[in-house]
């Protein structure tokens, strides 16, 4: 299991470098079976969602924070997608959003707002979430904060 946890961690380190590596090819430079690293990738990506998923079950605290220092913009803006998530997270149309899908979209909606100088592009990739999901919850909140 070591191998896996091993592999895994270089094939996700070159993907969020934005460089694209087949499993044979990392098999090669790596000198094992290509075979197991395709199982490994598969395995620790499986262990992950599951994780994810035992996470939004019990809805253990999500850590902002963490998601804020993921890209590149001022710490004081953290104060500001907690209170944004506070009072969000509790209106029904954006209850049915995942944590994170809507933390993410509050964090675009800031730095739009704000000319921060970060794009949707940029901020999901650092994120890994999908820029249609930041785009439709983004949306909604715009319509939010027009209609108060």
């Amino acid at each position: 299991t070591k191998y896996k946890v091993f592999t895994y961690c270089i094939f996700t380190i070159l993907k969020e470098e934005g460089i694209v590596i087949t499993h044979s090819k990392l098999s090669e430079i790596l000198n094992l079976d290509s075979k197991k690293i395709c199982c490994a990738i598969k395995d620790i990506s499986n262990f992950l969602n599951t994780v994810n998923y035992v996470r939004e079950s019990i809805k253990l605290p999500l850590n902002i924070s963490n998601i804020v220092n993921k890209i590149n913009i001022p710490y004081s803006v953290n104060s500001l997608v907690e209170e944004m998530y506070s009072v969000l997270s509790e209106i029904e149309q954006f209850k049915s959003h995942k944590p994170l899908s809507l933390v993410s979209a509050i964090l675009y909606y800031i730095c739009e707002k704000n000319e921060l100088g970060i794009d949707k592009k940029q901020l999901c990739k650092n994120i890994e979430i999908s820029e249609t999901t930041v785009y439709q919850i983004n949306k909604k909140i715009k319509n939010f904060y027009c209609n108060i």
